[in-house]
């Protein structure tokens, strides 16, 4: 798998840019350093979000563990509002709704779907039911990453870029 591990999340490469990709959850115990030392191979992400109904897999490291693998299967997209990482603003995101055994450590890791491609980057579960988690919709994603593909130049950890 592409990625690397915390006690708190799983990242996952980009095919055309080899950057690590995760949530802030997964970021505070990292330094790019440590990325690029356990980074193996990178996948490519879908250009389409998944439609209801398509098989995937979750893959990540659930509880600073082992590699997990779990099935998983797309039940919706559309888009979410929600607070952001800080609870300051509301925003929308593009997301797919999944059903799947998520758990915390799953965060930024990929939800790969049958042809091999990302099909969204998991980042929560539902609260209300635990065999329901969600994923930001991989053109989301590649929305706002790929305007930044490219770029050689190191950057600050800082605050997030936001979806």
């Amino acid at each position: 798998m592409s990625g690397w591990k915390s006690p708190s999340g799983t990242g996952v490469t980009r095919l055309w840019s080899g950057a690590v990709k995760t949530n802030t959850g997964a970021t505070a115990s990292f330094t790019s350093e440590m990325a690029s030392k356990e980074r193996k191979i990178a996948l490519p992400m879908a250009v389409h979000d998944p439609e209801r109904g398509m098989p995937a897999a979750v893959l990540g490291y659930p509880n600073g563990g082992p590699l997990r693998i779990v099935p998983a299967a797309v039940a919706d997209g559309y888009k979410a509002t929600g607070r952001n990482i800080y609870g300051t603003e509301r925003v929308q995101r593009q997301i797919v709704e999944i059903r799947s055994d998520i758990e915390r450590g799953n965060s930024g890791g990929p939800l790969m779907l049958a042809d091999g491609t990302v099909g969204g980057v998991v980042f929560a579960e539902a609260r209300t039911d635990e065999e329901v988690g969600y994923a930001l919709a991989p053109t989301a994603v590649a929305e706002r990453v790929n305007p930044f593909i490219g770029s050689t130049q190191p950057v600050a950890t800082g605050e997030c870029l936001l979806l």
